[in-house]
């Protein structure tokens, strides 16, 4: 990582003072700025995050807009609701120095990342009115620290509390999709008919909003999938909190007027066009990015698969329509209908599913294959973007940002023999191990094998019921994978996906995911087991894309200890 040539967060001759001040309640204060805001557009969003990511990888310098000039009177940072950290002798702030230490590094990409998750204001920059300077201080700290460019700059007090990891950043987000797998997502439902296609049972708007946006309720004869938002609060350990509305939309003419056309522009134009009136559209991005994170349109089930099956991808309209100033993102049409109100966990099912390619997943399941069109088999086989009735696998977890820093183990090879433990995958403690080809790289977009403990629990208690005919268990899966990115010029995308037939030889070559052993069977991994190169699929791929190369490692599963395995891993 670089350092940024405009690092200091106090740029100053000396070093200047800092002073913990509980904030008064009469005090009077004036934003004048944000910690974070590097575009100058007065709010902290996502592209300020990719602002920060391009500087670190040495693509783009920070310029003006991400120093706060300091002129006359007493200005403070707000760090939490009680207190405020007062600025003295400084004449600028650097706004890209989230976690004020006098450099721009990945640490403070962290803290950008954190204040996106979270809904409080601390750390914006105000300005203290000298009227009401009189609250007593509490703490002084002045501390010097010596940079490369022997510039003075201030630390804050440390104090010594036990802080939980930050989530890492999402490797999918600035891909193809458009809603955002952490923190506020944003979600229009509509629920539309037409003239000669009606639904047989019409929930009302308020009725959709709680099937899609309702809380958690694990006594629900309907658990895991209860609500697409608890159902995404529980996979992402609440990192992604799905937020929106319902709205009931009769098309003017018959269904087979809007057939013909798989991205059904005119049927999606003529729905958004006509509820603009009634809708913000603007309300509903919430990275900002001027882009409606995700939209989805419920058809009745009597429409037919043929036309209507669920499916996602980009707007299919007019490409330079702006609703509200907003671009139009990723749309979801499809006829898995509520079926009545105690009846429609096939309607959540799909559509987590179908609004997990709004975030950027490819399908698991295969498109070239002959006769097979199942991705991925066994007991160890299940995830949503497979079969649609489980919960997403450490892969899709990875790929979201939905695992802390802390929950990602990774094997070195040069370290010789490493032992690891992982937590149940069905929990908020849930982690993986990661063992690379070579460099894993800062967005993990390579080649690599991923483990976890998956269990039934949870978001994955639907699987006895719905696929009583399969292998399933508790145990280990491990998953390799190959996720290298594509440009084609329009869009960003993993290479290596289905549907790619150039790239992964009708899914007989390299694939964005495989599971290793992978079979009609019980293929979990439990104590005792043991993989090398013998096991069927545990190699690297060569120049060909054919599964030949071995990758010279042993691994072997331990004891099960409560809600965790031990796992390890060593050179042949």
């Amino acid at each position: 990582m670089k350092k940024s040539k405009l690092w200091g967060l106090l740029i100053s001759a000396a070093a200047a003072a800092v002073c913990l001040m509980p904030a008064s309640a009469s005090a009077t204060w004036e934003q004048v700025d944000s910690m974070g805001d590097l575009n100058g557009d007065k709010q902290v969003n996502v592209s300020d995050m990719v602002t920060l990511c391009r500087h670190l990888n040495g693509a783009q310098p920070l310029g003006d807009n991400g120093i706060c000039y300091l002129g006359n009177g007493k200005y403070a940072l707000k760090t939490d609701p009680e207190k405020v950290v007062t600025v003295s002798g400084a004449s600028s702030i650097q706004k890209a120095d989230l976690n004020r230490d006098g450099n721009v590094d990945r640490f403070d990409l962290v803290e950008m990342r954190k204040k996106l998750l979270s809904a409080d204001k601390y750390g914006e920059i105000f300005l203290w009115h000298e009227e009401n300077t009189t609250t007593t201080t509490i703490k002084t700290t002045i501390t010097t620290t010596k940079t490369t460019s022997a510039t003075s700059t201030t630390s804050l007090p440390v104090t010594a509390t036990t802080v939980q990891k930050n989530f890492i950043p999402a490797p999918i987000y600035d891909m193809y999709g458009s809603l955002p797998s952490q923190g506020k997502s944003k979600l229009i439902v509509f629920y539309v008919d037409f003239p000669d296609c009606k639904f047989k049972y019409e929930p009302s708007a308020e009725r959709i909003e709680e099937i899609v946006f309702g809380p958690e309720d694990e006594s629900s004869p309907l658990y895991p999938f209860e609500s697409c938002a608890a159902f995404y609060s529980r996979a992402s350990k609440g990192a992604m909190k799905l937020q929106g509305n319902a709205f009931r939309y009769t098309c003017k003419k018959n269904i087979a007027e809007y057939e013909g056309d798989v991205f059904k522009a005119d049927f999606t134009t003529e729905v958004v066009k006509n509820m603009n009136s009634t809708i913000d559209y603007s309300k509903y991005d919430a990275d900002h990015d001027g882009i409606v994170d995700a939209m989805l349109f419920c058809v009745p089930k009597s429409s037919g698969d043929d036309e209507w099956w669920p499916c996602a991808g980009e707007f299919g309209g007019d490409y330079w329509l702006k609703l509200d100033g907003m671009t139009l993102g990723h749309v979801i049409t499809g006829n898995a209908d509520i079926v009545s109100d105690t009846d429609y966990s096939n309607f959540t099912s799909t559509y987590l599913h179908e609004m997990g390619h709004c975030m950027g997943l490819p399908d698991y399941y295969l498109y070239s294959s002959a006769g097979d069109a199942e991705g991925l088999h066994g007991s160890a086989g299940y995830d949503l973007m497979d079969e649609a009735h489980s919960d997403f696998s450490a892969p899709s977890k990875l790929m979201l940002g939905w695992y802390r820093e802390d929950q990602i183990q990774v094997y070195d090879k040069t370290k010789g023999t490493q032992t690891f433990t992982l937590t149940k995958g069905q929990s908020d403690n849930g982690n993986c191990l990661i063992i690379p080809r070579g460099d894993l790289g800062s967005d993990y977009k390579s080649e690599f094998f991923i483990l976890e403990y998956t269990t039934l629990e949870k978001n994955n208690s639907d699987i006895a019921r719905e696929f009583w005919w399969r292998d399933y268990g508790n145990g280990i899966s491990l998953f390799h994978m190959e996720t290298s990115e594509y440009d084609d010029g329009w869009r960003k995308l993993f290479k290596y996906e289905s549907g790619h037939d150039e790239f992964t030889k009708k899914d007989a070559g390299r694939r964005f995911i495989r599971l290793v052993d992978d079979g009609e069977k019980d293929n979990l991994l439990k104590t005792g087991s043991v993989v090398t190169n013998k096991v069927n699929g545990f190699a690297w791929y060569d120049d060909n894309g054919e599964l030949t190369v071995d990758p010279g490692i042993t691994i072997t599963v331990g004891e099960k200890n409560g809600d965790s395995y031990t796992v390890t891993v060593s050179n042949k």
